[in-house]
């Protein structure tokens, strides 16, 4: 098992514009702030939601829409790097009007109808996200893990 420790960094409390894309607004803001590594969850309501879900035979992310409003049950992911850029992997679970709830990887495409995010950041050398040829997905990998 790899592991990295970090010092606590920067806490953000973000409130999303109504109309934006959801991943594309927290991605703008962690490229602008430059945080390399972190947490993320939030909470709110879509008029859109996109994600996807991981094949493990095919390796390939099935697209998944829905094209009406929904809450968000939960967002949670992380901030790493991957070719050298800031990076966010994130899972969201959203309910429809019945209750009835979906999720998975998030993807380009939801679209805020409100919602806040709650951002943590890591100081320390964040991990690099690699082609892992086993699964086929990019997972942290760092050569160094720290205790």
């Amino acid at each position: 098992m790899q592991n990295w420790r970090f010092k606590k960094g920067r806490i953000f409390l973000l409130r999303l514009p109504k109309g934006s894309d959801l991943l594309q607004e927290v991605q703008d803001f962690i490229t602008e702030k430059d945080i390399q590594c972190g947490e993320l969850y939030g909470i709110g309501a879509l008029t859109t939601a996109h994600f996807g879900f991981y094949d493990h035979e095919s390796r390939t992310y099935k697209d998944i829409a829905i094209n009406e409003t929904v809450e968000i049950a939960s967002l949670v992911g992380n901030i790493s790097q991957r070719d050298q850029k800031n990076f966010i992997h994130a899972h969201i679970v959203v309910s429809d009007k019945t209750g009835a709830a979906f999720g998975g990887h998030l993807m380009p495409g939801c679209k805020v109808f409100a919602c806040e995010v709650t951002l943590k950041e890591f100081d320390g050398d964040s991990p690099q996200r690699m082609l892992d040829s086993e699964t086929g997905l990019f997972l942290w990998q760092d050569g160094e893990p720290r205790e």
